[in-house]
């Protein structure tokens, strides 16, 4: 099993306390994690004992139980589909600046990031970012739910990435208090750490442009808009993550301050609508709720639909359509026809990034408890430069006379 080759490889690395070759990052480059194979957790499943074992044996008991967390939403992204969604961005505009992925997984979108990008990804399995960190060291990979992830707002020129899927609420006191569902609550976030005028380009479940509330996508529509927007069939992910399983690739527009939001454009995407589908147990056409972008664009879905008996209930949605290069070719195709028009209509990608210390997005695993040590006025000195953790939870440089360097640095040392 190749997770398990990998989850070896890692283990080797961590004792020896040294960077991967490339033939070795080739190997750890095939970890997938657990959402295709979630048996393995499984105690009553004979026939998984001796992986789980050894598993146990390579993973603490906090690493295992975040492994066993992500069978539910780790479903990585084709490779393909990726470098067609930066070719997108890039066609739109972007030419460098820092760019977060939230719940970054092993890292497809970093390592597929255009060289003008400084990449920061956000992780809260522990094993898979230590892997992304060993795959792509020129990029931060942050080890900590995106709960925990204290940036400051319009601090990144872009969002990119595969959002978590799941009917259930992140707890985060500052930017989920509508509780929204948690692929919802990352794409409000995320919107909100983007500078305006800058683009978020993320992978969600169908449910955030399908739901017949609309609470959530009213609370996305406080912070951006949507500029671009294709449905996926279900085999995208098939052959990276061996899952299958209906998503929208979103983009959204960071809006400006001065930029006074256009309800009738909001509307047509926040509200649903319907189309038409094939019933596969009747084969009859059968009327489904859908998104209103969906409902108007038809060409934006890439695949055939049909509505039938799933695994949850009897109207589930299906999408048949290409993967691989020819579903990326679409999605490129699409896309950049979206985003052309989006601009000559005033909704271009132009972001405003506010100033950040240099050392925000350093390079290199940032731990959860690198930042959750410190508290709010903490000073220290590192890299030759006094810092304090201000209320944003993030390092800022402090002016401190040159003749006084070194006393103030033994000072700290004491403290």
């Amino acid at each position: 099993m190749v997770n398990m080759e990998a989850l070896r490889l890692l283990h080797q690395l961590q004792n020896d306390q040294r960077h991967a070759t490339a033939a070795e990052q080739d190997i750890l480059a095939r970890w997938s994690s657990w959402g295709a194979v979630p048996q393995i957790f499984e105690e009553h499943r004979d026939e998984w004992t001796s992986e789980r074992t050894e598993l146990k044996s390579l993973l603490s008991a906090e690493a295992y139980a975040q492994a066993s967390a992500t069978t539910i939403n780790a479903h990585y992204t084709d490779p393909a589909v990726v470098k067609a969604v930066w070719d997108a961005l890039e066609s739109a505009g972007f030419d460098g600046g820092a760019v977060l992925e939230p719940g970054c997984g092993a890292g497809n979108f970093i390592g597929l990031a255009p060289n003008t990008a400084t990449m920061a990804g956000v992780e809260l399995d522990s094993t898979t970012a230590a892997i992304a960190s060993y795959l792509y060291p020129s990029a931060q990979v942050r080890a900590e739910g995106f709960e925990d992830t204290a940036i400051p707002e319009g601090a990144v020129s872009a969002v990119v990435g595969n959002v978590p899927f799941g009917d259930f609420v992140v707890h985060d006191a500052r930017y989920n208090t509508s509780r929204l569902s948690i692929h919802n609550y990352f794409i409000a976030k995320s919107l909100r750490l983007t500078a305006p005028g800058g683009y978020v380009a993320v992978l969600t479940s169908t449910f955030t442009m399908d739901a017949q509330g609309m609470k959530a996508r009213r609370e996305i529509a406080k912070y951006g808009d949507l500029v671009g927007a294709v449905r996926l069939p279900n085999n995208a992910f098939k052959a990276v993550a061996g899952t299958e399983v209906a998503t929208d690739l979103l983009v959204f527009r960071r809006r400006k301050p001065e930029e006074r939001p256009d309800e009738d454009r909001i509307n047509a995407w926040v509200r649903t609508g319907t189309s038409w589908a094939t019933h596969r147990q009747s084969g009859e056409p059968t009327q489904v709720a859908v998104g209103g972008w969906f409902a108007t664009n038809d060409d934006a879905v890439l695949g055939i639909l049909s509505v039938g008996q799933g695994m949850y209930n009897d109207s589930t949605l299906d999408i048949a359509g290409p993967s691989g290069d020819p579903l990326a070719d679409e999605i490129r195709d699409r896309l950049r026809s979206q985003l052309s028009e989006a601009a000559a209509t005033g909704y271009g990608y132009s972001p405003e990034p506010v100033a950040v210390p240099a050392t925000l997005f350093a390079s290199g695993l940032v731990r959860e408890t690198a930042v959750a040590e410190a508290v709010s006025g903490h000073v220290r000195y590192a890299r030759g430069t006094f810092e304090r953790f201000n209320a944003a939870r993030v390092w800022e440089p402090v002016s401190v006379a040159k003749a006084r360097h070194s006393e103030a640095a033994s000072l700290l040392e004491v403290r």
